[in-house]
């Protein structure tokens, strides 16, 4: 899902506003680790807004952005890595499965 621009001014605030965001779109939405995570041997893909989100943090477009990682799984399901970055650069990562609504 990519698209979205976080509103959020610190990094929890962030996590929660993502996460909603992510569970308006699916069936269900369920935390993981990050070993979980990284257990799942699927190739890892990029959110294709990477990219601009690193460029409204330089230019101070936004307080907060995410670069978005997932992995497909059977069931439909996906596992993501989000990495929060704040305008101080300080992260938080954040990992979670969706079953989407659609595919």
């Amino acid at each position: 899902m990519s698209g979205e621009i976080l509103t959020a001014k610190t990094l929890e605030e962030a996590k929660v506003e993502l996460r909603k965001i992510y569970q308006k779109e699916s069936h269900s939405l369920s935390d993981l680790s990050m070993e979980e995570y990284k257990a799942f041997e699927n190739d890892e893909r990029e959110d294709s807004d990477n990219h601009l989100n690193l460029e409204r943090l330089e230019s101070k477009e936004s307080e907060v952005i995410d670069l978005t990682y997932y992995k497909y799984l059977p069931d439909r399901k996906i596992a993501y890595r989000v990495t929060l970055i704040d305008k101080q650069g300080e992260k938080l990562e954040d990992y979670f499965m969706v079953i989407p609504e659609t595919i």
